[in-house]
């Protein structure tokens, strides 16, 4: 499952209201098997990290941002570390809960597929 519409709720003078956009693309990154979407909106950027049954090893990266993640969907290892070596891991599964401080290298193991990842941080 992929993000499908983005509704938005805005208030006006009376009452609040609903309208009804585009779903953000499903865009694929530099690993095979991967993808992301991502939509940014009220201040905060929403990204679904998706792995097919296939996807490869996601090697070690880092944001500059801190983000929270939700996994939704399947099974992955979460290893932490520096650019050049991992040395942790943690199994991950639905309902785990993830918080990643700014610039901290981990990388993941699909260890059962599908994989949804939600991940959500201050938008900027």
């Amino acid at each position: 499952m992929t993000m499908s519409f983005h509704f938005f709720m805005a208030q006006t003078a009376s009452c609040s209201h609903l309208t009804r956009g585009c779903s953000p693309d499903l865009a694929a990154i530099d690993v095979p098997g991967w993808q992301v979407q991502l939509v940014e909106d009220a201040g905060v950027s929403l990204l679904v990290l998706t792995a097919d049954t296939n996807a490869e090893y996601f090697p070690p990266h880092a944001s500059p941002d801190n983000w929270l993640a939700l996994v939704v969907q399947g099974e992955a290892r979460l290893f932490s570390g520096d650019e050049t070596e991992i040395a942790d891991g943690v199994d991950c599964s639905p309902g785990d809960f993830i918080s990643f401080g700014a610039n901290t290298y981990h990388s993941w193991e699909l260890l059962e597929g599908p994989l949804k990842i939600v991940l959500s941080k201050v938008a900027g």
